[in-house]
């Protein structure tokens, strides 16, 4: 096939890649307008066994829906072809990677982490992938890692389609049931990832000879190479796990993807500088420039910035909960059965699939809103924290093991977005950060003619994986400051997007022309205003120019006077305030958001600040 080639409903834009059983092409879905990767049976391979095997992958992925594993969206015949339509992934192969050099060693064990927990939702399923290598490992621009290919994948209902001893795989991470051409089972997909973690690890594969025969010969016979003879610096820890990973009995590996898991997280947790909630906020405590260079202060003592330092550090230890007992409880596997006592959670931001700008910006918005409404949340139920979602980007939290190493949450959401014409197609799952399964999973559309009703589908379907109640007191607070002109509101989730990634050259002056477009379709538009006050005092403080000062001040204090009784519109003009050196000022508007959203975490760190 070329380019501009259609089948089905499918145009074809250009290749992406050829193995050993397809090829695979990038696409568009005319239909639905949004990027695909189809993958086809090689010319002249189309026999009755390779058509079942391709089934068997459809089937097999299509089964599993996790953050960690490509979805799958479609099996088709037209022309004479079988082909599969899956996520077209941003990223690169982990085999591109390593070609470059061995990984980080931290990098690798979060790779690995992703990697198993991919699997464990495989292997509850009873779905054994069997070919499980670098180069079916994709990792996105900002992290995420995705499994790629169940080409060979047996599930507990399907015919083992090798011939009689057999095998099949890539020989390089063959386990040696594998190589022997003996039944397998999810082990041999463990065993699998510990190769792939030497290479990450190395650059280099443990088991990897010059001839076939000669791997498959190291792979039953030899022993893995010490990692730390070639990569200094690897904890002692880490090569354990390796051995043991890599035992040539199933019955001695790690027995499920889920204890592999668990043993490398404590691993990150041990050899990693974990900062306290309050280091990172540091940052925040030193860029006062522009409230020097408005009004000629001096910066404050140092006693004054440890006394904030540890103030802050004290309320950020009451607001996550970081030293609870729960920390090690685990979850039951239904979310109806979702424990009666507190439950901490993180927002993670969505995984972007075939890229756009418009896509990007607001899956961003809609991870505020989000968290934002979760917040207001805690007010009627009590039973839950939702961690700050600037605070989840700033430390750039990828995944449910890190939100649960950092802040210690029992909970995560993740998800992805793609474009479906001019909307916008979200996934969104519920996963327990403590055994690192799904629990649920809800899917919704973004129209952004009907933004408002898209908005508050998105919080039903959350708040339903959660197993609460939208009560009608909190479909009020949550409705607050809503407009009723649908591109104002538009507009608006496009610039708290754009806000969200203020750090990306472009975005905060982006995001200003949304909120002004906003407040002309809606010149009442409280939220509106007060995002492009946050934007001009963003643009301020990057600059020190007095000009977006006043005008940050400016437009935060028209939103208050718009809507005072919004809390956000209260913690935006505290921050400018505070910036601007008006610290009482600033205090008088942190507590007044405080009293209003008791459950927002944001106005107590920055009256903390």
């Amino acid at each position: 096939m070329t380019s501009g080639d259609t089948i089905s409903r499918y145009r074809i834009i250009g290749p992406l890649g050829k193995g050993g059983m397809g090829v695979v092409y990038q696409a568009e879905d005319t239909r639905l307008r949004r990027p695909v990767a189809l993958k086809f049976l090689l010319p002249g391979s189309l026999t009755d066994r390779d058509k079942q095997r391709f089934l068997n992958e459809a089937r097999a992925a299509a089964l599993a829906h996790h953050p960690n594993i490509c979805p799958v969206y479609d099996i088709e015949e037209a022309d004479g072809e079988v082909f599969i339509a899956m996520a077209y992934l941003e990223g690169e192969t982990l085999l591109s990677k390593t070609a470059r050099g061995p990984l980080g060693i931290g990098q690798a064990i979060d790779i690995a982490i992703q990697i198993a927990s991919g699997l464990e939702c495989a292997h509850q399923l009873g779905i054994v992938h069997r070919d499980i290598k670098s180069g079916n490992i994709i990792v996105s621009p900002d992290g995420r890692v995705s499994i790629m290919d169940f080409g060979l994948a047996l599930c507990s209902d399907v015919t083992r389609l090798s011939a009689v001893g057999g095998a099949m795989g890539t020989p390089a991470y063959m386990s040696p049931e594998q190589a022997q051409g003996h039944s397998v089972d999810h082990r041999t997909d463990i065993w699998s990832l510990g190769v792939v973690l030497f290479e990450m690890l190395t650059g280099a594969l443990p088991f990897r000879r010059e001839h076939c025969a000669a791997t498959l010969h190291a792979i039953l016979f030899d022993r893995i190479p010490a990692v730390g003879s070639l990569r200094a610096g690897t904890p002692v820890e880490l090569q354990r796990v390796l051995e043991r990973t890599l035992a040539k009995q199933p019955e001695r590996r790690w027995q499920t993807a889920h204890q592999m898991a668990a043993e490398l997280k404590r691993i990150q947790i041990g050899s990693a500088a974990v900062p306290s909630p309050g280091i990172v906020t540091t940052k925040t405590l030193v860029l006062n420039s522009w409230s020097g260079a408005l009004n000629g202060k001096s910066r404050r003592k140092i006693p004054a910035v440890a006394a904030a330092l540890l103030i802050f550090a004290t309320a950020a230890f009451g607001i996550y909960k970081l030293v609870d007992a729960r920390r090690s409880t685990e979850l039951p596997s239904a979310v109806r059965q979702l424990p009666e006592e507190k439950q901490v959670l993180a927002i993670l931001p969505f995984q972007i699939v075939g890229a756009t700008e418009n896509t990007r910006n607001v899956s961003d918005g809609l991870v505020e809103i989000l968290t934002a409404a979760l917040s207001d949340f805690e007010r009627f139920q009590g039973m839950i924290t939702a961690i700050p979602s600037s605070e989840v980007r700033r430390r750039g939290i990828s995944s449910a093991e890190e939100a649960r190493r950092v802040y210690g949450v029992n909970l995560a959401i993740t998800g992805s977005a793609q474009p479906a014409g001019d909307k916008v197609e979200f996934t969104v799952n519920l996963v327990d950060a403590v055994k690192l399964r799904q629990l649920g999973s809800r899917t919704f559309v973004y129209d952004p003619r009907n933004p408002i009703a898209s908005r508050d589908q998105a919080i039903k379907l959350v708040v339903q994986l959660l197993n609460f109640d939208l009560t009608p007191a909190a479909r009020t607070v949550i409705a607050a400051g809503d407009t009723a002109a649908a591109g104002a509101y538009s507009a608006y989730l496009k610039g708290r997007g754009l806000l969200a990634r203020y750090d990306v050259t472009g975005n905060v002056d982006k995001a200003i022309q949304d909120f002004k477009s906003a407040t002309s379709q809606d010149p009442n538009y409280a939220l509106a205003y007060a995002g492009l006050g946050e934007a001009y005092w963003r643009k301020a403080r990057a600059t020190g120019d007095k000009q977006w000062a006043a005008l940050a001040v400016r437009n935060a204090e028209h939103a208050v006077q718009e809507d005072g009784s919004l809390a956000i519109v209260h913690s935006i003009l505290g921050q400018v305030y505070g910036t601007a050196g008006r610290e009482q000022d600033a205090i008088r508007e942190f507590q007044k958001a405080i009293q209003l959203a008791p459950g927002n975490a944001e106005a107590p760190r920055e009256l903390a600040r």
